[in-house]
């Protein structure tokens, strides 16, 4: 191919007509229902919609889907925290809706799905196409594979939700060179325009990521600087862009959805097993406990602990009438990565956490966290923004998070993007509790990049607010 016609194929991404989503032209029953439950719900009035039951989303494809989770964690080089934060917390997501495996190709993906037979009727969010380019693999060879795979997966009674593939680039600190090759770019065109044909299937729907991540100046196709860590794999900004595209589509889909604490007086009882585990969701007053390297105002019953090299500058604030919890951090992070899975980002972190009374989980349950988070515009250095549950076993601590921040230094762009980042942060919930749960609690973890001695530090700079922060049993009338 010259350049000239690779050029062309490249605009095609940006001009074409499909636009970041598509649905189907024809009759789509259950799209026009939950359109039009949508419109009778109130949403976009201030009323409280109804509540309905919480779709079921699974995750499935290669390793840009398997990625987007960790066990009981969603990650920022995850799409699927980001598309949380931007729909409110319209689904869930649990550890076990993840049937993505790295690697995969779209044959594997294909002869996988029997794993979604008989799993109640959901969500399939599927990507899968890259490892089939570096095969070597023509289109039609994978075009073939996903159509079977799309047929199966509707057979089984779930919805399919295709995100339209990626481009890749040379981000590569092995040196690997992962820009596609003229063939292999014909092929993944020819690949995405599949995807996006699909939308015309009756409860098929097409997600394309490429208008925003493609450079437009590459004739190669490449994507834009800052998005990749590896040549193929996303940082936080390429997954963010993803869940851009995927957004529109949830948004249409699912309806919106009244998940805060409203009232520091829902707090969980015998008459109200659904209120938060821990004190002062809303997070009003002052008075909390401020440690090493925090000053200012922080809510009453909530704690704050700044690592090594950070400083962290509490406050409380007003935004559209409600009382907003802030913090201003600051500094260069001094701890290191110590590693492990998962990885305990605390060391070079400011965490702000709130109790959970022990004797309130009993074995056998389940809770998971919900909180309204909000970053100024301007940040740098900010590896993460995460909510976090923990508790202690006669095991060892467990963890989940909503957020879970990377900590390597040896890829490039992993920080979050310096824009405005809001939402709605949905912890998954836990495994079943054990007998002998000791201290538990919910908690804000603002992280910094770690320190190593062969690099240049890093500072922070960031301004970061929440509220409506808690922890719920699942099952109860707040979690739903």
């Amino acid at each position: 191919m010259n350049f000239g016609a690779k050029a062309g194929l490249v605009a095609r991404i940006l001009l074409s007509g499909f636009g970041l989503f598509a649905f189907s032209d024809t009759a789509d029953a259950d799209l026009a229902e939950r359109v039009e439950l949508i419109r009778s719900s109130g949403a976009g009035t201030g009323e409280a919609p109804a509540v309905a039951a919480l779709p079921r989303v699974y995750l499935d494809g290669d390793s840009r889907a398997d990625l987007a989770s960790n066990t009981g964690r969603t990650t920022t080089q995850g799409w699927l925290w980001w598309l949380q934060l931007m729909t409110g917390g319209r689904f869930d997501f649990q550890p076990g809706y993840n049937f993505a495996k790295s690697g995969m190709d779209s044959e594997e993906v294909r002869d996988g799905a029997a794993d979604l037979r008989g799993k109640p009727p959901g969500y399939v969010v599927a990507i899968v196409d890259t490892n089939d380019r570096t095969a070597g693999w023509r289109a039609s060879r994978t075009i073939e594979a996903l159509a079977a795979y799309q047929a199966k997966i509707l057979s089984y009674g779930h919805k399919l939700i295709w995100i339209a593939g990626s481009p890749r680039g040379d981000s590569t600190p092995d040196g690997i060179r992962r820009t596609l090759s003229d063939i292999e770019l014909d092929d993944a065109l020819q690949v995405r325009s599949w995807f996006l044909a699909q939308a015309a299937v009756r409860n098929v729907y097409a997600a394309d990521p490429w208008p925003l991540m493609l450079d437009p100046e590459s004739p190669e196709g490449r994507a834009r600087d800052g998005i990749l860590r590896d040549g193929i794999h996303w940082g936080p900004v390429g997954a963010r862009l993803v869940a851009e595209a995927l957004a529109p589509i949830f948004d249409t889909l699912f309806l919106p959805r009244a998940r805060l604490v409203t009232s520091n007086d829902d707090l969980y009882s015998q008459a109200d097993p659904g209120g938060s585990l821990n004190f002062n969701p809303l997070l009003e007053g002052t008075g909390g406990l401020l440690g090493e390297g925090c000053g200012g105002d922080l809510a009453e019953g909530w704690s704050a602990e700044a690592g090594q090299g950070l400083s962290a500058s509490f406050s409380k604030v007003m935004v559209e009438g409600e009382e907003w919890q802030q913090v201003v951090v600051s500094g260069v992070p001094a701890a290191i990565n110590a590693g492990g899975d998962p990885v305990d980002p605390t060391p070079m972190s400011v965490v702000i956490s709130s109790d959970i009374d022990p004797p309130d989980l009993a074995a056998g349950e389940r809770f998971e966290a919900l909180g309204a988070i909000e970053v100024d515009a301007g940040s740098s250095g900010l590896r993460g923004v995460a909510l976090y549950t923990s508790y202690t076993t006669p095991e060892g601590r467990a963890t989940q998070a909503a957020g879970e921040p990377m900590l390597a230094r040896s890829q490039p762009n992993l920080e979050l993007p310096p824009d405005a980042i809001s939402g709605v942060a949905v912890v998954p919930r836990t495994a079943p509790l054990p007998e002998g749960v000791g201290d538990a609690s919910v908690s804000i973890v603002i992280t910094g990049v770690p320190h190593n001695a062969k690099l240049p530090d890093v500072p922070i700079s960031a301004t970061v607010r929440f509220r409506a922060v808690s922890a719920h049993k699942t099952g109860g009338t707040q979690i739903r």
